[in-house]
């Protein structure tokens, strides 16, 4: 009999999506909630990094972080700009690093 498993990433996206998403869509606008859940992934991936060694899990986690990374600095800029006046929801982005992209060579 074949075993299945399921990959830790995956488990780890499955339960944020399935039990946090609910929560925080219902909570504030969809940008945002999008923004949260996108960067809450990406702060996984992000940990998960700094410790691998294995060059094909940092290849994978290097696409990982690539998808729920990308732009998120930008966008976290313009999520607090277009809600400057919601307490709320400037109250929850305040969580987040403002500056975690690296800094592309010759940009």
């Amino acid at each position: 009999m074949k075993k299945f498993y399921i990959k830790k990433p995956a488990l780890v996206l499955f339960l944020l999506f399935a039990f946090v998403y609910p929560k925080v869509g219902d909570t504030y606008p969809q940008d945002v909630a999008d923004f949260i859940m996108k960067r809450e992934g990406c702060n996984y991936f992000r940990e998960e990094m700094s410790g691998e060694k294995d060059i094909d899990k940092m290849r994978d986690l290097n696409n990982q972080l690539d998808y729920y990374c990308k732009r998120s600095d930008q966008k976290l800029s313009d999520l607090k700009n277009k809600y400057k006046n919601n307490h709320a929801v400037n109250k929850e982005l305040s969580h987040y690093e403002e500056n975690i992209e690296p800094i592309e060579v010759g940009k």
